[in-house]
């Protein structure tokens, strides 16, 4: 993986690697959405796709927040 910014930051593999505008671009529009559970742990293996964390989440959910930002360089 290769650096994340011009600051040479490199992230490891067991991170989430966000898509970043390049410079000049229009701001992208990332949407956040948080989950309030009625489980401490979700029951979902390491491997599992995002769809299918997302799923398992709804399945327990109390409750849930979305935010939407904007990001530029």
């Amino acid at each position: 993986m290769g650096p994340n910014d011009d600051s040479g930051l490199t992230l490891g593999n067991d991170a989430y690697h966000s898509l970043c505008p390049d410079k000049g671009q229009f701001p992208h529009h990332y949407t956040f959405t948080v989950y309030a559970l009625s489980v401490a742990k979700l029951d979902a293996p390491p491997e599992s796709s995002g769809a299918m964390v997302t799923s398992t989440a709804k399945e327990n959910s109390l409750g849930k927040a979305v935010f939407i930002s904007r990001y530029g360089r």
